[in-house]
């Protein structure tokens, strides 16, 4: 039997960014959802049943930034897996904790696997 498709929803209000980690998702094999703010991103967390890992950016328009939804989707969901991802580091360094891992822009498709492998081990993909 195969291992169940692990869910990771990208949020990220930069269309080509969040488009290019979704395509490359895919072709790894994952199920993705998508959001372009922490706003639209909250309301998938609360209503979809499995979400293994979400990965974020942090700085965006609207009134959630990236760590904003990572503090709301953990009160939401103990336990889910989070990746901030952000090309602004220094403005956020203390904040980089909240998240399971933390990606600096820009990165490459093999260490967002290498990170979203690391969090879901022996869970799903």
């Amino acid at each position: 039997m195969a291992a169940p498709r692990c869910v990771v929803l990208i949020v990220d209000d930069e269309t080509i960014i969040r488009t290019l980690i979704e395509d490359a998702l895919i072709l790894l094999g994952y199920e993705v959802l998508v959001a372009e703010s922490g706003d639209a991103g909250l309301p998938i967390v609360a209503s979809r049943a499995t979400i293994d890992v979400i990965v974020t950016d942090i700085v965006m328009p609207g009134a959630l930034n990236g760590f904003d939804l990572i503090e709301q989707a953990k009160a939401l969901r103990p336990g889910i897996h989070t990746v901030a991802m952000s090309g602004y580091v220094a403005n956020h360094g203390d904040k980089i904790g909240l998240a399971d891992r933390f990606l600096q822009k820009p990165f490459t498709i093999p260490a967002l696997d290498r990170a979203l492998r690391s969090l879901v081990v022996g869970k799903c993909a």
